[in-house]
């Protein structure tokens, strides 16, 4: 089943110590939204990836806030989302009820 994913204009980046995805609500019940405050230096890639190591959804974001999953769409759990931008890589982590 496809993971749905809607573009805002918001600005989006990685710099050193800066970028924090902000991501809300979590916990959810499968649909959240994922966004950035930072000015964007570099392309980012989003990868939502489950308990198993399997990346369940992925994007490349340029800039903007995304509406990810649907409600049932992501089985209950623990993810972990990676943010891969420039030399930086962070993760969070996002429970699914």
């Amino acid at each position: 089943m496809p993971i749905e994913c809607l573009c805002h204009n918001l600005s989006l980046g990685l710099k050193p110590n800066e970028g924090w995805p902000a991501i809300y609500p979590n916990p959810n019940n499968g649909h959240f939204t994922l966004s950035l405050s930072n000015t964007i230096e570099h392309p980012v890639t989003a990868r939502l990836i489950d308990s198993q190591g399997r990346v369940v959804w992925e994007a490349l974001l340029m800039e903007g806030s995304w509406e990810v999953g649907g409600e049932g769409q992501l089985a209950s759990g623990v993810y972990s989302l990676q943010m891969i931008g420039g030399r930086e890589t962070r993760s969070v982590k996002i429970v699914v009820r």
